[in-house]
């Protein structure tokens, strides 16, 4: 008795749709920005300049423009580690500003805040990017005006999550963002099981095709690659539905990076077998269904089968490491 376990390459393709306008010039004129500060300090400025500004592009272009903050904050921290006494206050401003859009993208207004003024010290010229979200903004004039004085009595309080959330356009449910925060920053720390968890729970109060994606993102990079699609395909059509092109773009591309990663088995019974049983993962398989294409997460899987050929009983017991595509 013999099972082929195959993994064949999927042929399906999901069209991409191209970012709106505004988000466009937006990427350009940030490029512009940093190709000009490039330009005015290559001369007299610290040979790691110039990695620090293609630092701050790349982020802006990449993991922040697709809403991964944690990978945002991440590379922007690392590139800030390597800059220590090597870039000018002009290179390092992009990273602190791009940390403090980070910041206020996940519900952390006060560390916005610090980011932007860290930024204008080192910088008095920097400047945020056309077409940022209206709490950026708001962050940004805030910090301009300088750190507030200090109160003997201690001042008031940081601003709640609940405080946040009524300031952010679309949430309803102060509970559903404060979990949404949680998996933001669980992320950020590097806690992807948290992340999850955090996430699920912030979609069960109210559903947000954004923290969904970002649910997405994080059931990606822990191998559940078909909750991952399943997450981002909703999310996809959630951002149609409501004509979301931000949204719409980024899941768009997200399903067919899934699409691409997701493995696939098939089994092929060897001629001959009567009364075959077969179970995958401890799950059984319609005969009638045995030689079509399934889809399954990577990592380790099981298979175990029985059967009769020849009148002779038959039984087969194998684990399966089954990769990526």
């Amino acid at each position: 008795m013999r099972l082929q376990l195959r993994s064949p390459a999927t042929s399906d393709t999901v069209a991409v749709v191209t970012l709106p306008t505004w988000r466009t010039i937006a990427l350009a004129a940030f490029g512009l920005l940093l190709t000009l500060l490039a330009t005015s300090t290559a001369l007299a400025a610290p040979t790691d300049d110039g990695a620090a500004v293609r630092a701050a592009q790349e982020v802006f272009d990449g993991e922040y423009s697709s809403g991964d903050w944690g990978a945002a904050q991440k590379k922007l921290e690392g590139a800030l580690a390597k800059c220590a006494g090597k870039c000018s206050p002009q290179a390092q401003a992009p990273l602190h500003v791009l940390l403090g859009m980070v910041a206020s993208q996940t519900g952390q207004r006060p560390d916005a805040i610090a980011q932007f003024q860290q930024a204008l010290a080192l910088d008095p010229n920097a400047q945020l990017p056309p077409r940022v979200t209206p709490d950026v903004r708001s962050a940004w004039d805030e910090a301009k005006q300088g750190p507030a004085p200090a109160d003997a009595g201690g001042g008031d309080a940081a601003p709640t999550p609940n405080a946040a959330a009524a300031h952010i356009p679309g949430w309803d449910n102060p509970e559903a963002f404060q979990e949404a925060s949680a998996g933001l920053a669980a992320d950020m720390a590097g806690k992807l099981d948290q992340c999850i968890e955090h996430d699920k729970k912030s979609l069960e109060l109210e559903e947000q095709p954004r923290s969904r994606l970002h649910l997405s993102s994080c059931e990606a990079r822990t191998a559940h690659l078909l909750d991952a699609l399943q997450d981002a395909q909703k999310a996809l059509e959630d951002g149609i539905r409501k004509r979301d092109p931000a949204v719409t773009k980024i899941a768009r591309e997200r399903v067919e990076q899934l699409l691409r990663r997701v493995p696939h088995v098939t089994f092929q019974p060897s001629p001959g077998l009567e009364q075959l049983v077969v179970t995958f993962d401890e799950r059984p398989v319609p005969t009638a269904a045995l030689t079509k294409r399934f889809s399954i997460d990577p990592g380790d899987h099981t298979v175990h089968a029985e059967g009769l050929q020849n009148g002779i009983p038959l039984t087969l017991d194998e684990k399966y490491t089954v990769g990526e595509g």
